[in-house]
Order: structure tokens, then sequence, then C-alpha cells
């Protein structure tokens, strides 16, 4: 096994310091002149270091050390000189286009000749600890975009045509509170076109009542989120059922647990987006309808095939919600498509699925099999989503198992 290319990185057991650092110094010397001998800081300096250390201790030439430091130089040199160029090349390339770079007051930094439109697109994540609160804002660039540098110091853009919330939580609630409240006053009342939820754990949806606030938040035109069954809500519940926070919280987690159509439809948003796995075949009985899109004075969607994937699949189910398989948000700007969102929705593996409602069964002492029936309506569901029920996953031991 090769050492690491550096005396002081390794030494043999058997040797002092002061004898395998000789060893090593005469062993690299050698080397670097009989593999750069044109080179005249070796001609100059090594050629003279090898020759005296020779008619000083000239059994050095002779001993283990000096055989093992060389077998170790001879094949780590070659690769730390590589690695060496590698960094140099790329420090050198960096300050070429750092020079080569314009200023971005500059026009030519931004006018593109062989490009219809360019788009600037900001991302924010803002610091909430656990959880997620992620903004991204979409804006046309014209010659002078002295107006996108602007908004480039603060915060949020509140000028953006197109803006869009990926989660927004934290865990406690509290932490997400004021980054909300300060994205909320930047957009001085402009809605926002598309607000994602990427699962229903409690930690990326206990800012959404003060986002959505209608009063003191923002309104939002479309609301995308996974498709989840009544057992795959649950399962996000009792990923939480250990903690407790504020009541209007702790409600608001409960109703996205019972009914998340119903409960964003609260905030008036204009569409519910459900996004089911790739694989789900759970749709039979919903009704074919008409494929969303989105409205805007410059920016707008349209729902697209995935390429390659057929057609897209739109349904609507029983709360109103569209129910959307296989397909992206094509975002255009003045007809012309400059920008796609693609939702992916993993699913849940079958045999987790059966772990969970066995535990659950064992916990709560339920006949084996009962699962379903037992969660069969909304208010035998909500009664498991009670405090007395996350006070027995508390109590007991395998509420571990109850948060796969």
């Amino acid at each position: 096994m090769a050492k690491p290319y550096r005396a002081a990185s390794w030494r043999p057991p058997h040797l002092t310091r002061h004898e395998w650092f000789d060893a090593w110094d005469l062993a690299e010397s050698v080397f670097l002149v009989c593999r750069h001998p044109d080179h005249w800081l070796i001609t100059d300096f090594l050629t003279d270091h090898v020759a005296c250390k020779r008619e000083e201790t000239p059994a050095l030439f002779e001993s283990d050390a000096y055989d093992l430091a060389m077998a170790i130089i001879v094949e780590e040199r070659p690769k730390h000189e590589a690695r060496l160029h590698a960094r140099n090349a790329r420090e050198a390339a960096w300050k070429r286009l750092e020079r080569s770079r314009l200023p971005m007051s500059h026009p030519r930094a931004w006018r593109r000749s062989d490009v219809t439109a360019a788009i600037g697109h900001r991302r924010t994540q803002f610091a909430v600890g656990q959880g997620g609160f992620h903004v991204g804002e979409l804006q046309p660039l014209g010659d002078d975009p002295s107006d996108w540098q602007c908004a480039m110091r603060a915060n949020t853009n509140p000028a953006a045509d197109f803006t869009y919330v990926y989660d927004c939580g934290s865990e406690p609630a509290s932490l997400v509170r004021n980054s909300v409240r300060s994205f909320v006053r930047a957009r001085a009342g402009k809605p926002i076109q598309m607000l994602f939820l990427s699962h229903l754990d409690r930690d990326h949806i206990t800012g959404v009542p003060q986002l959505l606030d209608k009063r003191a938040g923002v309104a939002v035109d479309t609301i995308v989120l996974p498709y989840l069954d009544e057992l795959d809500r649950i399962i996000a519940f009792s990923r939480s059922a250990d903690t407790e926070g504020e009541a209007s919280i702790e409600r608001f987690h409960a109703d996205m647990v019972l009914d998340p159509v119903a409960t964003l439809n609260q905030f008036e948003p204009r569409q519910v987006i459900l996004i089911p796995a790739t694989d789900d075949e759970g749709l039979a009985g919903l009704l074919p309808t008409d494929p969303p899109f989105g409205r805007g004075d410059d920016f707008g969607w349209t729902t697209e095939a995935l390429s390659g994937g057929g057609s897209p699949d739109v349904h609507s189910d029983a709360a109103g919600a569209i129910v959307l398989r296989r397909a992206e948000f094509a975002l255009s700007l003045r007809g012309e498509c400059h920008w796609r969102l693609r939702p992916y929705v993993r699913r849940a593996r079958e045999e987790d699925r059966q772990a969970f409602m066995t535990a659950t069964e064992l916990l709560l002492g339920w006949p084996r099999g009962s699962f379903r029936d037992k969660t069969s309506s909304t208010e035998q569901r909500r009664v498991l989503v009670t405090r007395d029920c996350r006070s027995a996953c508390k109590k007991d031991p395998l509420s571990g198992v109850i948060g796969v």
C-alpha cells in the first residue's frame, strides 16, 4: 500500500524521526536529479546537495530507509506533481476568467444577441434550522439590468414576475417566523405564483398559515403537494408525534393530515395540484379534466408532458384538486418557454407501510389487520392524531418503530 507523499505524513516505526527525514531528503534529491537533469535549479543546487551527502554519509545510500523512501517517492511523486499541476491550472483559469469577466454594470454582460430573452433566476434559502423555507424568483432581464441589480442586494425581489416557494416551516415553528415576516414585508402585497410542499412533515409546513394569512400574508395562485393516501399522511404525522408545539400549529398539522386539500383551500388558492408517484396506479375512479395553467402579465406556465413520457395524466378528485402525473410545468415569457419545473414524488416502500400498520396496531392494542378499518373515516383518523395518541407514542417503546 502506497504511503502519503510527505515525509511528515508517515514514518516507519523502527526509524527515528531524524533518520527518516535524512533518508527521505536524500532519496527525493536523487529522484529529482534523475528526473529533471536539465532544470537550472536542480543543476545548481540539488546536484551539489547529493554530492555532499555522498561524501558525508556514504552509508545512507545503502540503508533500508533510503530504499524505502525511494520506493515511495517513485510511486507517489508523479501523482503529487499531477495534482499540483491540476490545481495550478485551475487557479490560472479562474484568474483568466476574473480578468475577462465584465462587471455587472456593463451592458455587454447582460445582452445576448443569440437568444430572445435573458431570465434571471434568484434563489434564497432562509436559515430556519430544522425544516425548510426556499424562495425562487424569475425576472426578465433587459439591456439595463439596474433594477435587477438593486433587487439582488435585498432578501427578496418584489418586482420578480414569477415567484415560487418550496416548503415553509421549521421545528420549532418560531424559527421560521422572522424569515416569513421579512419575505411578506418585501413582497408588499404582491402574490406568489406557486407554493410547493415536498411532504407533510410538520417542520416543512408550520410556516404556511403565516405565509398565506389573508390579512398579514401573501396570496398564492397554485399550491402543489404530493398525492398521499390516508396511510401516508398518518405516517407523516407520526414522525413528529413525540414532539409538541403551539396549539394553532398542532391543529393545522392535524388538519393537513386529515384533509390537506380542504385545509389549503381555506387560503383561497386558484388551484391545488396533487402529484402522485409515477408508478402509482391507485387513481381509478378519478375524472379526466383540463390541464392546469398559470396566469401572469409576462410570465405564465402551462402543463406539458415529460420528455419521452407520453401525454400527461390529468384528473380531478372529489375535493376539486387536480391530480397530475407524468408532467412538468413549462414557464413561458411572452409565449416562449424559458424554464421548466419538474415535480417528482417517490413512492413509499410497501414493506415500510405494512410495518407501520403492524406497529400501530400493537401500540394501540388494535386487533391484527384492523388498521384500515380503524382509519376508514375522518372521525376515526382525527382520534388517531389527538394528544392522547401523542402521549401513547411517548410512553410506548414501539413509538420509534412507528416513525418509519
